[in-house]
């Protein structure tokens, strides 16, 4: 199955791991930008149709192949409220060896392009604009992935990296601070110890 058109989503809450301003190196050396999008009511039922019928697609289009089964759809259900995963390499290598560097375009809720970093965070209302790619892989069976192009962040919520100290001060134990390191000592004139 071949690339799809670029289809735009309902708004939706970004959650869990956000890889979207820098592509996450921590599975492919090359990088890979991610995130996963929550939706709710008629925009998650909608949603998840499309993802239906994409995966539909490509489980006709692996049958000829002899891949006769679906792999897991790039969408989870839990409480009523859909969470859809996508995803985009970094740098996709064409057969002929050419390397293609991508990157996910941010806009604003007036559609104008941001050039800045913006922090962007779970919580942030976001629409996607993506276009979907099927597979078919033996092992795994058919399957689709949601590929962003660019994302239009509606309401914005920064990313607050974990605090290095996620303690507060309670009573008890107290660490005497130490004013030299046993490496400071001071060397005899003479050069004894």
């Amino acid at each position: 199955m071949a690339r799809s058109q670029l289809i735009v989503t309902p708004t939706g809450t970004l959650s869990g791991f956000v890889a979207i301003e820098q592509p996450s190196t921590k599975f492919d050396d090359d990088g890979v930008y991610s995130c996963q999008v929550d939706f709710t009511g008629s925009d998650a039922t909608g949603m998840k149709v499309a993802i239906d019928k994409l995966m539909k697609e490509s489980l006709d289009a692996g049958e000829p192949r002899g891949v006769k089964r679906a792999a897991n759809p790039p969408y989870t259900v839990a409480d009523k409220v859909l969470t859809v995963k996508f995803k985009q390499k970094a740098k996709v290598k064409t057969r002929d060896g050419r390397v293609y560097e991508m990157a996910i375009k941010l806009y604003d809720a007036t559609g104008r392009e941001i050039e800045e970093e913006l922090g962007l965070g779970t919580g942030s209302k976001v629409k996607v604009a993506y276009t979907s790619y099927g597979w078919a892989v033996a092992a795994l069976g058919c399957g689709v992935t949601l590929q962003p192009g660019s994302i239009q962040v509606i309401e914005l919520v920064k990313y607050e990296g974990a605090s290095s100290n996620p303690f507060e001060a309670v009573e008890g134990f107290t660490a005497a601070e130490k004013e030299t390191t046993p490496f400071e000592d001071t060397v005899d004139d003479d050069g004894d110890f």
